[in-house]
């Protein structure tokens, strides 16, 4: 029962580390947005392990699952209009 239950919490904690809020304001504090313009922002991965995200835009098609490696910088462009980036 006890097992349970640690699992259950584990599979809670999990979850909960992907959904963050779209707006970059709640992010993890080591991936940093650099926005270029509404349609041109960068990505870069300050944390010391690899983190996937993506870029959401408005009125275009979300970017693709990007794994960023510690250190790497990464461009997203879209013709859509800047909306947020989340944990994929």
């Amino acid at each position: 029962m006890a097992a349970a239950g640690a699992a259950f919490v584990l599979v809670a904690g999990t979850g909960s580390a992907s959904a963050h809020t779209v707006d970059g304001t709640t992010q993890s504090s080591c991936i940093t947005l650099r926005k270029v313009d509404s349609h041109e922002v960068y990505l870069t991965n300050n944390c010391v392990w690899t983190e996937d995200v993506k870029v959401v835009w408005r009125l275009a098609v979300d970017s693709n699952r990007v794994e960023l490696s510690p250190g790497e910088r990464r461009r997203f462009y879209s013709m859509g209009f800047y909306d947020g980036w989340k944990y994929c």
